[in-house]
Order: C-alpha cells, then structure tokens, then sequence
C-alpha cells in the first residue's frame, strides 16, 4: 500500500512539474519538460485582454518580497514582469518570446539593444495562468520553482494602461550622475607571492547620459572597452559591438557595506566571464568628497556638515504654495542650499527608503548654477529647460517626465536649468496638470 502511493504521488509530481514547468538557464531551447495535464489550455492574449495575474513570491533579499506578474493591456500588449523586471512577451504562435530592451541613455527613445530572453507558453485552468520555461538563455528563471510561475487572476485590478517606455528624468543609475567615475569591488587571487588585486570594471558616466569603461576578467588579462546599458529594473555590460558580457536585474540593497560610497547593483543572471562577486556585479562611487558631482547619496546632515566646513554657506529655504502658513506646505524643507564664490549648489532630498541612513533624508538629485546663472553641472535628474516652463500654459501637454516627488502625492518636482523649482499638481486619476508654481531659490 505504501508503495502504492508513492507512485501516486511521484505521478502527480510528474504532471504538476510538466504543468507549470520553471527552467535553469541554457543556451539553446530545450523541449518542454512534460505535458500539460489534460485540464490545461493555451492561454490567449487576444482573449483575456484588460487582465492582470500575479504570484506573491518571499525574497531573502530587500524588499523581501516580489510579485510574478502577468499584465495583459487593452490594446493587445502583454507584459510578464518576472523577478522584478519587466519583459515583453511577443506571440509566436503557440509560444512566446520573452524581450528586454536596453537603452544606452535613460533619455533615449530607441532601444540600443533588445536582448532575447527566452521562450515561454502559458497555460490556463481558469483562474491560473502557468508559466512554462521552453528556454531561458539569460538565466533569469535559473532557482524559480514551478510553484512561484503559477499566477492567480487578480480580480481588484485592471492594467487600463500600457506604459511604454519613455524617455526618463530622474535616477540613481550612473547614466543620471554625468561625469562620475564607478568601479567594481576589486576581484583577487592567490599566488605564491601573496595576493593579487585587480578591479573586475571601471566606467564612467558621460554628460549625454550613456556610460563607457573597461572590464578585465582577470589580473593577467588586458583591460578590454565595454559599455554599460540602462533600463529601469535592469542593466548589461556589452562589448562595443553589442556583444553581451553581463545581464542582471537591478537591486535595492537594505544596507550598504560603504558609507563612503554610492552603489549600482545587478543581480547576475547571465554572467559567462564570472564579473560578479556574490552573484552580484556592484559599481561603486565615491561620496566622501564635497565636490558637487558626488553629492548625491549623501545624507542631509552629512552634506550640510561637510560643504560648510569647504567653505559653502547654507541657506534654508521657506517656499509655500498658497496661503497657507503650516510648515508641512513648504517646499523648501525638501531641498538644501548652499552658495560659495556667487555659485548656487541646490539639492533635492527624498527618503532613504533603503535604510543607509536611518531615519534621515538624502541626496538624490541637485544642480549647480555658476556666477554667471548658467548650468554648470547637474546629476539624479536631468534639469527641464527653463524657456519650456516660462511659456509653459495648463492646456498645454506637459513636456517633460519630471519624477521627483513633492510634498503630497499629486505633486511632482522639476529642477529647471537656471536654478529654480518647477512644482506641478497633477490629477490623481487623469495624471493631467491642473495647477502649477515655480519657485526661485537664487534670492
């Protein structure tokens, strides 16, 4: 009898495993690893439009919890956002390709590279959706077990829209941090004199938002050119000739090992030179200097402290929008001001969600104006054109993404690059500007 019903058990293993099959990363499709059980059909795209699907998922990394989420928009559009990162799933009849795109500069409109991610059918039985792995080149299924790609209807909510990708403002990325050096943690390896170090990758961000460096596997092989490409959840290191070297997701840490350091982190899912250390690639830059480019991750009383002792004067500012008189209204806490020699440092602050710095704010983007009110440098979000927001009228579309939060959660914040404040109030549900304001900090 227990024999028995170990084959019973075995058996519906077999069928479940075939049903909602996860894959480890190869290099060339594979054939599906069973059969559906007879209770699956093909899920159609075309036939379940305005749906979205999830699976909540335990991490034991920050924020310790993820959803496997299916989106499929009004127009036909269908996204399957798996571990965090978005893919686009394009039909090929009864399957589906899995495609990132990767940008060379968050302000692009037109993917430098769109990365083949791997092959997938879905199965439905009625209220589920199942992710079957046909291949997975990336290795971004690599550890996930059939039960984390079986996704649920989620019936409180529709995907009414379909955000493509637009040009962004804002970022910790070093394509929003223009002229700053990132390396890698120094890689190492033993000899018979001692140890060796080498730094795996160095690169550097450019004024036009794109990053370029060198990558060396390892001490005794040349450095060789590479460059680094964007996307929000995900980043790559490529060859100059598109040749992918490194794909990962990117990664929120809840503590940082440096406190003189800012971090980029990618998760290596595809990583045939073994760059990460970990199973994480971690660029750093360097923040222990009061040189305004490497200001942001900094913390407010960190910053205030060291730029006063260089020399900087510090400026509160009080800007309220409306009659108002209550200190929650002024726009000018979320900012920091600093001037030395008729130059103006203006930093936008936001809240550590990471937890570097307990409960304190931090840097997260700023703009330098020069003596002569011109832009001299800027970094986290790319300044708005100070001409556009002088003209700028309500009927008109908003031209630029601004993505810097304001004091409540309609209002959104827009450095412009003569050194003033452009705060917008935006519609919950429409997203349409409804009001607006644009504060001068120059004095």
């Amino acid at each position: 009898m227990k024999k028995q019903l170990c084959a019973l058990l075995a058996l519906i293993l077999v069928f479940c495993t075939a049903a909602c099959g996860g894959g480890a990363a190869t290099d060339e499709p594979k054939e599906p690893m069973g059969k559906p059980v007879e209770s699956l059909s093909a899920f159609s795209i075309s036939e379940n439009l305005n749906t979205a699907w999830y699976k909540s998922v335990d991490t034991d990394t920050y924020p310790y919890y993820c959803n496997e989420d299916l989106y499929v928009y009004e127009g036909g559009e269908a996204i399957l956002k798996h571990d965090g990162v978005r893919y686009r799933l394009v039909e090929t009849g009864e399957t589906c390709r899995l495609e990132k795109d990767l940008y060379a500069s968050p302000f692009d409109e037109t993917p430098a590279q769109t990365l083949d991610a791997g092959e997938v059918r879905l199965l439905a039985d009625g209220a589920k959706v199942c992710v079957e792995v046909l291949s997975d080149p990336l290795g971004i299924f690599e550890g996930f077990p059939p039960e984390d790609l079986s996704l649920s209807l989620n019936q409180s909510w529709h995907p009414t829209r379909y955000y493509a990708h637009t040009p962004h403002a804002s970022g910790h990325a070093p394509h929003f941090q223009p002229e700053t050096g990132w390396y890698e943690r120094e890689g190492h390896r033993k000899t018979n004199g001692g140890i060796v170090y080498y730094t795996n990758c160095r690169v550097t961000a450019r004024a036009d938002g794109t990053v370029r460096g060198t990558v060396q596997v390892t001490d005794e092989s040349q450095e060789e050119d590479c460059v680094l490409l964007w996307a929000g959840d995900a980043g790559a290191l490529v060859r100059p000739d598109g040749e992918l070297l490194y794909y990962g997701k990117r990664m929120w840490l809840s503590r940082f090992e440096r406190d003189d350091c800012a971090e980029y982190v990618l998760k290596a899912n595809y990583d045939p030179l073994h760059l990460s250390v970990g199973n994480m690639l971690i660029l750093y830059r360097g923040t222990d200097s009061t040189e305004p480019r490497d200001v942001i991750g900094r913390s407010r009383a960190e910053i205030i402290d060291d730029f006063t002792t260089d020399g900087w004067t510090h400026e509160p500012l009080s800007m309220s929008w409306g009659e108002s008189d209550d200190d929650n209204d002024n726009y000018g806490e979320l900012f920091i001001k600093l001037t030395k020699d008729g130059r103006m440092l203006l930093i936008y602050l936001d809240w550590d969600i990471a937890g570097r710095f307990a409960d304190e704010w931090f840097a997260y983007a700023y703009v330098l104006i020069g003596a002569d009110g011109t832009l001299e440098s800027w970094g986290g979000q790319k300044p708005g054109d100070h001409t556009l927001a002088d003209s700028y009228k309500l009927s008109d579309e908003f031209p630029i993404n601004s993505g810097l939060w304001g004091l409540l959660e309609d209002d959104r914040i827009l450095l412009l690059d003569d050194g003033r404040i452009f705060v917008t109030y935006e519609g919950h549900e429409s997203g349409k500007v409804l009001d607006f304001i644009i504060f001068d900090p120059r004095g």
